[in-house]
């Protein structure tokens, strides 16, 4: 109550994590999560659904090894370059379903706008096109496209 917050990440890592979202939602969670959600945007991550268990990877669990490497190694990023809770969990989604281990669970409320949780300072898009500028002029100098290239809008 005393939080100036007006957002609040929930990552659990957990057997059975996805129950946790939906008490939430239905309102019989405990009053420490019903506080949560007079927040501007309450995200809450779980590791699995609410019928499965959380597995092992080492010294983290695999939910907890995805969120690690996502943003440690700028593979959640969006096209901007940031690590939103969207992005971060489309990553860990994508990675957990190709292992063939557990379904993740998201869920927000009162969200406005994106949290973004990282930014590397560098676009995707930008680096994109400056790599496309220099492939273009690579192949111009060895003679396999004109000298200018008309630019057609439409």
């Amino acid at each position: 109550e005393d939080s100036k917050t007006n957002k609040v990440v929930l990552i659990l890592d957990c057997c059975l994590s996805g129950l946790a979202a939906k008490a939430f939602l239905r309102g019989s969670a405990d009053s420490e999560l019903q506080s949560l959600s007079s927040a501007r945007g309450t995200y809450i991550l779980s590791a699995s659904t609410g019928l499965q268990v959380a597995r092992e990877a080492g010294e983290y669990g695999v939910f907890t090894k995805h969120i690690i490497d996502g943003i440690r190694d700028w593979k959640a990023a969006n096209e901007d370059g940031n690590v939103t809770m969207d992005s971060l969990y489309s990553y860990v989604n994508r990675e957990m379903l190709a292992e063939g281990s557990q379904k993740p669970m998201k869920w927000d409320l009162n969200v406005q706008g994106e949290l973004i949780i990282a930014s590397s300072g560098r676009s995707k898009r930008n680096e994109r096109a400056k790599e496309i500028r220099e492939m273009l002029l690579e192949l111009s100098h060895q003679g396999f496209l004109p000298d200018s290239i008309p630019c057609v809008f439409g």
